[in-house]
């Protein structure tokens, strides 16, 4: 793992990945942003805000997930020299996640008059509400961003969508300043004040990435001639076929988080509120982690369509030694600074005791977040997706969440039992999914055919 070749694949892979990590880190700052910022408005509109976003990436992490599965498309067709491939994928792209980003704010908007149907106080559901319908209309802005980000990243253009990336996260900050406590003469709005600087943000950052992809030369090969009168079914569900199954696999691990929060909030409000600050730190971390995995399944793409065999197996191993690296570091920080990361949050004593005592359990799942984040990419990378995302739904729905509910209320050990439970989930789905990458690509090191004609599984 240290040999000349596998030092080659981590400097490739860090090159490609430090730009989506930012990227990836700047839209966490956005919610890191609202966060923060809400909780210094009151703890109650912080639970109602952690509740709705729960809720929306719920539906979102679905749409995301779809949009991943251009990338490895894209940057296996790339590696081949094959342009006009890549220029289908780009027109079907677009069309097809602007509409799924259609198709989430309505399903957002009409799922926000159900919140009372969870649990949830009264009080708590009146400021979601209007919070969860602003977010879900941001969504469409999203949806048609990640259809031009994923594109340029297939093609190991990483860097520019990074740039408008920081600069939403930015100016989300300066609106919810306005916003949010009513500054400069603004309105004081809240939460609310909260959700509208993120639809703000995300709109400006989708009418930025435009402009710049249409007006940069490098792009004008894959966009110049683009018949968008003509569209065939089959393209649209050649990308579904990967896309779909990618989501999916997200949709059981947020959602599995998702449905922590609606147990958090059976406690009370403080103990939701604390665990969105430890999840919201968490989320940092893999972030990281994701941009990393976002990288490997780039120069695992990149290697299937050079069929170079050998060399595939070789990045996707680097990048899980790539996480585990940083995740041990992460190990590190959190457990010196555990007491001191809440309090940046709220100032309520009882939020931050509760939140330092989650803290210490998001310890012990770093490593294990780390290394099936980048198992996932590796395996995306090769188009291997099926089984996968199986092992998700059994490790996040299978052990996870009924495990959670029996230590958490069964066991009475509250919040810290149900993150227990998540720790074990984590570390089941790291091991299958290693298991994976390593059967499935010492398959296609013995039968390159595979690479000629590769099967989703």
């Amino acid at each position: 793992m240290f040999s000349q070749k596998y030092l080659s694949h981590y400097r490739q892979t860090l090159w490609l990945a430090l730009p989506i990590i930012a990227g990836q880190v700047s839209q966490t700052l956005i919610s890191l942003g609202d966060t923060m910022m809400v909780g210094n408005y009151n703890s109650q509109a912080l639970a109602a805000a952690n509740l709705a976003n729960a809720l929306l990436w719920t539906i979102f992490i679905v749409g995301l997930g779809i949009t991943f599965g251009l990338t490895p498309r894209v940057a296996a067709a790339a590696a081949s020299g094959d342009v006009k491939s890549c220029k289908r994928y780009f027109k079907h792209g677009v069309v097809l996640y602007t509409s799924i980003g259609f198709a989430i704010f309505v399903c957002v908007y009409l799922g926000s008059f159900f919140l009372e149907n969870m649990g949830q106080k009264p009080e708590v559901v009146a400021l979601a509400r209007p919070y969860l319908q602003i977010l879900g209309g941001s969504v469409f802005f999203v949806l048609i961003f990640q259809a031009i980000k994923q594109f340029m990243h297939g093609l190991s253009h990483t860097k520019e969508p990074m740039f408008i990336e920081f600069g939403e996260a930015i100016l989300n900050v300066f609106l919810n300043y306005l916003l949010i406590f009513g500054n400069w003469g603004f309105p004081e709005l809240g939460l609310l004040g909260a959700g509208i600087a993120t639809l703000l943000a995300r709109m400006i950052g989708c009418i930025a990435l435009i402009i710049l992809f249409i007006n940069s030369p490098q792009f004008d090969k894959y966009t110049k001639s683009v018949q968008w009168k003509v569209f065939s079914a089959k393209e649209f569900q050649y990308l579904l076929k990967l896309g779909i199954p990618i989501g999916l696999s997200m949709l059981f691990e947020v959602s599995a988080f998702a449905m922590s929060n609606v147990m958090m909030g059976w406690i009370d409000a403080n103990t939701l509120a604390a665990h969105g600050i430890a999840l919201n730190i968490a989320s940092i971390t893999f972030m990281v982690a994701q941009g990393i995995s976002a990288a490997t399944a780039v120069r695992t793409a990149n290697q299937l369509g050079l069929k170079n065999t050998e060399e595939l197996r070789m990045a996707g191993k680097a990048g899980m030694l790539i996480n585990l690296m940083f995740m041990g570091g992460c190990v590190l920080i959190i457990s010196i600074f555990y007491k001191v990361l809440p309090a940046l949050y709220v100032s309520e004593i009882e939020v931050q005791q509760i939140a330092s005592s989650l803290l210490i359990v998001a310890v012990l799942f770093q490593l294990s977040d780390g290394l099936q984040v980048a198992c996932m990419g590796a395996l995306r990378g090769i188009t291997d997706v099926k089984v996968p995302t199986l092992i998700t739904l059994f490790a996040y729905w299978g052990i996870g969440i009924p495990l959670g509910y029996v230590l958490g209320f069964v066991a009475d050990m509250g919040a810290v039992g149900i993150w227990i439970a998540l720790f074990i989930a984590l570390t089941a789905a790291a091991i299958l999914l290693t298991l994976r990458f390593l059967s499935r690509s010492k398959t296609i090191v013995q039968h390159s055919k595979v690479l000629t004609n590769p099967i989703i599984h």
